[in-house]
């Protein structure tokens, strides 16, 4: 045991025995002793020049770091910016179908204008026939309104013009000098402004062309218009129609 001891301290002592070869030898009585002379029965003990050199020639590898989903890896993209890329796509989509909704709102309220200007434009084309009613008349007939089914040109319902007429209430004609289909054309309305919603329909083209003569000839001063009888309106005949009085005076 003492020299075990004893060359434990020689081995820390003397720097060079940090690098020398240390045996352990082992003699007939099984006693262990060490020296630095190899022999019969001796085997090497770690940390001597050989295992040191061993050592000092292997490379030292540093220490691998666990790769994160923000690095790139090997293989390819990091989830991360995978996330982002979806992210960035729905939200793209998501525009795209908002800026659609806008574009269809933007796109129909200028056709909305378009056509109001249109209307308004063939409005302030219309010449109207007025009148006042009078207690006596030169002449007096009763006419129905056609094309009382169709719908008006900013898409209002004639039929439902019609539903707010009452027996006696004046109508107002206007001529319509380019009308597509007739030069004669002669619309009715409800309501002195002529507003096309107020619409109920039209003169028969032959009479239309009768009420333009009679508005140059100077026997007549003025004609005036107004609902004799509304038409329909019930179980069996639901379309409405509507009969007027013209008066020349």
């Amino acid at each position: 045991m003492k020299r075990v001891i004893i060359a434990l301290i020689f081995s820390f002592l003397i720097p060079a025995a940090s690098f020398a070869e240390i045996y352990r030898c082992v003699d007939e009585n099984g006693e262990r002793t060490y020296t630095t002379k190899p022999g019969p029965n001796c085997v090497l003990l770690p940390g001597s020049v050989e295992n040191k050199l061993e050592t000092l020639e292997t490379p030292v590898e540093p220490p691998k770091t666990p790769k994160t989903s923000v690095e790139k890896s090997e293989d390819g993209v990091g989830f991360f910016p995978l996330i982002i890329a979806i992210s960035l796509i729905i939200y793209l989509i998501s525009k795209r179908k908002r800026y659609s909704r806008i574009i269809n709102l933007i796109s129909k309220k200028y056709s909305n204008l378009a056509k109001r200007q249109e209307i308004k434009a063939k409005q302030m084309e219309l010449q109207g026939i007025y009148g006042e009613k009078q207690k006596k008349y030169i002449r007096t007939f009763k006419t129905k309104v056609v094309g009382v089914t169709f719908d008006n040109d900013d898409g209002s319902s004639r039929q439902n013009a019609i539903g707010n007429l009452q027996v006696g209430q004046e109508v107002h004609l206007a001529w319509e000098p380019n009308n597509p289909y007739s030069d004669n054309a002669i619309l009715v309305f409800g309501k002195i402004h002529m507003a096309m919603s107020s619409c109920v329909g039209h003169l028969k083209s032959d009479l239309g062309r009768d009420v333009l003569e009679w508005m140059n000839d100077d026997t007549y001063e003025g004609i005036y218009a107004e609902v004799a009888d509304i038409l329909g309106g019930t179980r069996g005949a639901p379309t409405f129609g509507c009969l007027i009085e013209i008066c020349l005076y």
